[in-house]
């Protein structure tokens, strides 16, 4: 200890002193990233359910006839069906890796440690959030071009006379 600062001596007794506190922001930032863990699995869940639905519609569109709803149905489940997809993507976050963990902490004090991997956590956890946000769009974007192939379908499928004259591109 005789090779510490001053403000290094007093950080590490600040340190020993909040070790209830860490430990608890600790278990906090371990809790948060169950969560994301949870909504992230639901978010692979409802994109699944996107590219389904979205193939499944395509699928439904059988006419003899191919009028522009045919053909803005089709592209619009698609695209909605290319965004689950997207969605659905294998992340590319880090992860804790134990080994180079354990090297880097192994020699410090017990509170430091705890401390210093929970910030490594909190920092990997920041970055997971942002992407969940980033998939969490494309999902919405993804569903609400699938609402609309599901409109078009509808036009396309009825027989309201006038409508398959109607050109939506002038």
């Amino acid at each position: 200890m005789a090779g510490k600062s001053k403000r290094d001596r007093e950080t590490s007794r600040d340190v020993e002193r909040n070790r209830i506190f860490i430990a608890a922001l600790s278990t906090e930032v371990d809790q948060q990233r169950a969560s994301h863990l949870a909504r992230n699995s639901s978010l692979t869940t409802r994109a699944s359910i996107l590219v389904a639905s979205a193939s499944i519609l395509t699928g439904l569109q059988i006419r003899d006839d191919l009028s522009s709803w045919f053909y803005i149905t089709v592209f619009m489940s698609a695209a909605a069906a290319a965004l689950g997809v997207i969605v659905l993507l294998p992340r590319m976050g880090d992860e804790v890796s134990i080994a180079s963990t354990e090297t880097e902490y192994w020699g410090q004090p017990e509170t430091v440690a705890i401390r210093n991997f929970m910030h490594h956590k909190l920092s990997i956890l920041k970055k997971d959030e942002k992407s969940l946000r980033w998939r969490r769009l494309v999902l919405l974007l993804g569903f609400t071009l699938l609402a609309l192939a599901i409109l078009t379908a509808a036009l396309n499928l009825s027989d309201i006379p006038g409508l398959e004259d109607w050109n939506p591109h002038g």
